[in-house]
């Protein structure tokens, strides 16, 4: 059985995140408001050890850094060891959506 670790909102702007040193899983899921694209340092640290696929869902955060999307997924996708995965031989993917309420 695939065994998966999951994390989400951990905004590493503010802090650094050190991951347990007893992780028994297969891949990691970051799911969204881990770091801002200004910087990539926090998450390199916190990946520093780890060396199996990371499935890396972009969250509003991510964005924040009056930048277009689409640059800054050109320049974050291609320079990070993030991999595409299959779970299961199911297919994982995700979508980002803001809406406006009010």
């Amino acid at each position: 059985m695939t065994k998966i670790i999951f994390y989400s909102d951990l905004h590493l702007e503010f802090g650094d995140f050190t991951l347990p040193h007893d992780i028994n899983a297969d891949i990691m899921v970051l799911a969204g408001d881990i770091i801002t694209f200004n910087d990539y340092s926090p998450l390199s640290r916190m990946l520093e050890n780890w060396t199996k696929p990371v499935l890396y869902v972009a969250g509003n955060h991510e964005y924040y850094t009056n930048v277009p999307m689409k640059k800054e997924n050109e320049k974050f996708f291609p320079c990070q060891n993030l991999v595409p995965v299959s779970v299961a031989r199911r297919r994982a993917g995700g979508s980002l959506r803001w809406a406006r309420h009010g």
